[in-house]
Parts: C-alpha cells; sequence; structure tokens
C-alpha cells in the first residue's frame, strides 16, 4: 500500500511520516509540503490508497480547493482529512466534498491508523475522529450543510444540471453529486425526476 502525506509545516510532516513508517510496516509513505509536491507525487505510480491531507495548505480555502483536485486526479484514493478545528459545519463539509473521514490532530497515532485502516478496508461511509464534540458526532445535520442541501434541492428542483448548480454555488461538480445523494435519501426518492417531483408537491 501507498499512502501520501500532504502537510506544509516540515517538523509534523517529517514526525507524522517516522510514526507510520514504524506503525504500518510495509506501506510505502510518501510525503509533500505543496500543492505543487502533492500533485507531482500522484504522477508516479502506483497511486496512493490513502491521502492524509493537512486541511489548513497554509488556508483553509488551499486544503479544501487541494480536496477537490485530489477527488478529481486521485478519485479511487481514500483522503482522509487531518486539522486541529472539528466544528460540526467543517466537517459536514469535508464530507460532501468527498473526504473519507476526518482526524483531529488532538487523536495519538494508533487511532490515526486505525482510521487509515478502516479507510482502506471500507470502500464507503465516512469516519469521524473519536475525539470529535458529540454534536459533530450526533448525526445531527449542522445548520450551514442543511442550507447549502436547500439551495441544492431547489436548484435541482428547477432543473438545473449538477454542473450549473455547482458553477452557481462554488463547489466541484463531485460535490453537487454528493449533495444531490444525500437529497435523495433524505427524501426518499429514487432520481431526480422523483425529487423534483416531490418538491413540487410540499415545497411550492
Amino acid at each position: 500500500m501507498k499512502l501520501l502525506i500532504i502537510d506544509d509545516h516540515p517538523l509534523p510532516r517529517f514526525g507524522l511520516q517516522s510514526a507510520l513508517t514504524t506503525l504500518l510496516p510495509g506501506t510505502e509513505i510518501v510525503a509533500a509540503g505543496s500543492t505543487e509536491e502533492a500533485l507531482a507525487a500522484l504522477t508516479h505510480p502506483p497511486r496512493p490508497a490513502v491521502i492524509l491531507l493537512d486541511l489548513r495548505l497554509p488556508s483553509l480555502a488551499d486544503g479544501v480547493g487541494l480536496l477537490r483536485k485530489l477527488r478529481v486526479i486521485a478519485s479511487t484514493a481514500a483522503v482522509l482529512v487531518v486539522s486541529a478545528e472539528d466544528s460540526p459545519d467543517l466537517i459536514g463539509m469535508l464530507e460532501a466534498e468527498g473526504a473519507r473521514g476526518f482526524v483531529s490532530k488532538s487523536e495519538g497515532p494508533e487511532q490515526l491508523v486505525a482510521a487509515i485502516r478502516q479507510a482502506v478496508a471500507a470502500p464507503a461511509g465516512f469516519r469521524q475522529s473519536q475525539s470529535v464534540p458529540a454534536e459533530a458526532n450526533s448525526g445531527a445535520p449542522c445548520p450551514r450543510l442543511i442550507q447549502r442541501i436547500w439551495q441544492v434541492y431547489e436548484r435541482v428542483a428547477s432543473g438545473k444540471p449538477n454542473k450549473l448548480i455547482a458553477h452557481e454555488l462554488d463547489f466541484s461538480e463531485g460535490s453537487g453529486k454528493n449533495y444531490v445523494t444525500r437529497i435523495l435519501d433524505a427524501t426518499a426518492t429514487r432520481n431526480r425526476g422523483e425529487a423534483i417531483v416531490l418538491y413540487a408537491e410540499n415545497i411550492e
């Protein structure tokens, strides 16, 4: 298995690479200190099975932007976001953007290794830190996430395609598909057509 660490801070990056080399014997571990280095690393086969992404690279916008690129360029890799910030709104947004899981920086190496192994073993689903506050782990929707889902639903109901919705709301087309999937699950509908009919019957 190959694992890619993306962190722009040299000492934490080196420490994490050293720890995982010991805890995950037989794993090829590559480290990148910038978006450019990460994208260059992805050109060398084999592609990583897991990517650990420091969210602030060096800013939140940079980290989220790289997450979107990784979901396109390395679509088969499980992206685990590592961050000291663990607000429910942030975690909900990361899940919608296609991250496979979230690991708080307050967790130890053993918990991180468990998250990596779970991401490899489970092809779907979203893994959250055990240390994330109860509000984030409760399954209760976050207000900002609810608002965004409704914004997407309104546009789906008006007949707009995912690409146009993503452009209007400034997120990736893949994130738009994730939001639509959430809408179908929440409304117990099988496709966009049924969701549009339900919206027309109950909302308008």
